[in-house]
Order: structure tokens, then C-alpha cells, then sequence
């Protein structure tokens, strides 16, 4: 290989990397889903009982034991739980914020980082379909969620996130008191 190909593959990988895209900081999402609320960051481990009854209910493999809840409250009243999920889309990483209900519905999903090329990911309609979803067997493409023609592996990933999310929320108790 010539050292001008070298140096203009180096250039090309390091265009690439400079392109990942960080759209909203953790705080910045929280504030968008919880406006005006106290937050609070509880590290739960969670049990074997808890791991195989969310694997179940998600319908895919957990790969973490300790969660992240952000449990938000108004006037000392809980206004809804949020997650992050860190998990690969084709071959690079993507980090997603989803919000949950007291009651167990997706109250909102923010893309925080996206690594994949921009033009996979989708538009802001698409997510908004999973709002208000609860945690079912059509809760996933090609039934009660719309495939994304050209950000196919992207919508998979999503919907795989959101279901596992929703899994973990449901097995877990509110843990914390204003």
C-alpha cells in the first residue's frame, strides 16, 4: 500500500470518527423529560430472579446486573422513571434515554449519542410511536412499531432497547421516597 493511500485512509478514519454525534447531554434529556423536577440516581443491582424474569418479558438477553434508575418527583410525588441504554446498532454504539410512566408506559425516548452514519438515524416521528406503549408482544417492528425504510438495523436496536427497558422497570419496586 502506498504511503498516500495509508495516509488518506487514516484521514478517511478519522473523518469518520470526528462524525459521531453527540445530540443531548444525560442532564439536557432528563430536563426534557421531567421539566421541573427533583431527580434522583439509584444504582440497583439486580437479582438472578430479577435478570430471567426481564429476559423474559423483553424477549432478549440482558448484559448488565446493575441498572441506573433516574427516578424523577414533582411535589414529592414520582413523575415517571428514566434509563439509558448503551447498545450497538450495526457495528457502532448509539445511547438512548428512555423515559417510563409510574404506570409502566414509555413516556419519552431520547438518542443522546448516535455513532452510526446520520442518515440512519431515524426521524423524530418515528420514536414518537412508542409513546404511550406498554410492554406486550406487539411491542415491536412490523407489529404495533413501524419498520424505517434505510435505518432498518437502527429501529430493530430501538425497539429491542425500549422492550428491555420497560422489562427491567417492570420487575423492579419504586426503591427511594422523596
Amino acid at each position: 500500500m502506498s504511503r498516500t493511500l495509508a495516509i488518506f485512509m487514516i484521514a478517511a478514519l478519522a473523518a469518520l470518527t470526528a462524525s459521531a454525534t453527540v445530540l443531548l447531554t444525560r442532564d439536557d434529556a432528563l430536563a426534557r423529560a421531567f421539566p421541573d423536577a427533583e431527580v434522583k440516581r439509584i444504582e440497583v443491582f439486580l437479582t438472578k430472579d430479577q435478570i430471567v424474569r426481564a429476559q423474559n418479558a423483553a424477549g432478549t438477553k440482558l448484559d448488565k446486573k446493575i441498572v441506573y434508575r433516574y427516578e424523577a418527583y414533582v411535589d414529592d410525588q414520582l413523575a415517571g422513571v428514566a434509563y439509558f441504554d448503551a447498545h450497538r446498532v450495526r457495528t457502532l454504539p448509539e445511547i438512548l434515554m428512555i423515559a417510563v410512566t409510574p404506570a409502566g408506559a414509555l413516556k419519552e425516548i431520547e438518542v443522546l449519542s448516535f455513532k452510526e452514519p446520520m442518515e440512519y438515524l431515524p426521524k423524530r416521528r418515528w420514536y414518537e410511536q412508542f409513546l404511550t406503549q406498554k410492554l406486550d408482544q406487539d411491542l415491536r417492528i412490523g407489529r404495533d412499531i413501524d419498520g424505517v425504510v434505510g435505518a432498518t438495523l437502527t429501529a430493530r436496536a430501538t425497539s429491542q432497547a425500549v422492550r428491555r427497558t420497560l422489562a427491567i422497570h417492570s420487575v423492579l419496586e419504586p426503591l427511594s421516597t422523596p
